[in-house]
């Protein structure tokens, strides 16, 4: 969407924006599912967009300066958006521990823990809604959750290298970054028939 004007995301009806999988006020290129942001990018536009719209089933962005800042003055500006629609009854639920912590994820009464929509135990950045995956990610990250996780009304998850198969950058401080969905249970007994 060009600068100036209004992106409005809007998920079917029954689901409502989980998150935000990118967000870039700026120059960023390329199309839905292969957005990257480019040289010009507002640092706020993840947050903006993921304070905005989380939780909504529909939600109007303007592409201006006055909502996410100028990256770069003098240069005409476009706001490109990805996002997933989860179920509406479902609840995002997750945040992050640095290495040797435990994390514990508790849905909220009559829910358990249906999918795994991020987890990275490396040098993930961003905030519930918005992780994105660092240089330093172990690949068994994704695995590990789901076994432990899925199907339950919380859970603990300890950051160390053995739990996710190895360090996965030696030297290097490690963190664990986890975005689940719960829903109620009646919603999951259906969905697994």
């Amino acid at each position: 969407m060009t600068e100036g004007s209004s992106l409005t995301l809007a998920c079917p009806p029954g689901k409502k924006l989980g998150s935000i999988v990118f967000a870039s006020y700026g120059t960023p290129t390329g199309n839905l599912l292969s957005f990257q942001t480019g040289a010009c990018d507002a640092p706020t536009s993840l947050e903006v967009v993921a304070n905005t719209c989380i939780g909504q089933a529909t939600c109007t962005l303007s592409a201006t300066n006055g909502v996410f800042g100028d990256p770069c003055s003098g240069t005409y500006k476009a706001l490109s958006v990805e996002a997933q629609c989860v179920d509406a009854t479902a609840t995002l639920i997750g945040g992050s521990v640095d290495e040797h912590e435990t994390l514990v994820l508790q849905c909220p009464p009559s829910q358990k823990i249906a999918l795994v929509a991020f987890a990275s135990y490396g040098s993930p950045t961003g905030a519930l809604g918005t992780y994105t995956t660092g240089a330093c990610d172990a690949a068994s990250s994704v695995a590990v959750i789901e076994r432990q996780c899925t199907g339950q009304a919380s859970c603990s998850i300890h950051a160390d290298n053995a739990v996710f198969g190895g360090d996965p950058c030696v030297g290097t401080a490690k963190e664990l970054s986890v975005a689940v969905e719960c829903m109620d249970i009646y919603q999951l007994r259906r969905l697994r028939r």
